[in-house]
């Protein structure tokens, strides 16, 4: 039986199906690691989207709101794209508690040992690798795809990362499997 799983958690419908395996598989004594990273790049779109559904949207709604609007650029034709929005740390961090916080509320009394969480800064690969070497974990279990740029790809870029960088065993979940 496992000791540590950790679960990568960006809010995409990969990583509830992740959230829900790794609970499935987490004996008594087991303890679950959510973590997540920083959601930079992702629109603001993706992220009320993902607050309505995990149910915290009036807790974030107003930091989203302050999040700042580059001037498009000399040249662009008017109405081409929208203009990139600047979202704060400050806001993706808060936005990321909330996450795992929600998260943890869902396996809170259920039969297995402590839930533990964790914000990461760097890269979704990296901090994923690095959290689990540190915590010793027997496992990890990560969705197929996330929230990155490239959602299309059968196995997502981050996953595949993972499984080639982690040193402990790595289940992917797909969505509805």
């Amino acid at each position: 039986m496992f000791k540590r799983i950790v679960v990568a958690i960006d809010g995409s419908d990969q990583s509830t199906a992740a959230f829900n395996l790794a609970a499935s598989l987490a004996s008594p004594e087991c303890e679950i690691h959510l973590v997540h990273s920083l959601l930079v790049g992702t629109s603001i779109n993706d992220l009320i989207d993902i607050a309505k559904k995990e149910g915290f949207e009036k807790e974030i709604a107003d930091d989203l709101n302050k999040s700042e609007v580059l001037p498009v650029a000399a040249g662009t034709p008017h109405g081409a794209a929208m203009p990139p929005v600047i979202i704060a740390n400050e806001t993706l961090q808060k936005f990321g508690q909330l996450l795992l916080d929600k998260r943890a509320t869902k396996v809170s009394g259920k039969d297995f040992g402590a839930v533990h969480k964790y914000i990461g800064v760097a890269t979704a690969d990296k901090d994923i690798v690095e959290y689990a070497k540190n915590k010793s974990a027997d496992l990890i279990v990560i969705g197929s795809r996330g929230h990155g740029k490239l959602k299309s790809l059968v196995l997502g870029s981050v996953s595949q990362s993972v499984i080639v960088e982690a040193q402990c065993p790595v289940l992917v979940a797909k969505e509805g499997a």
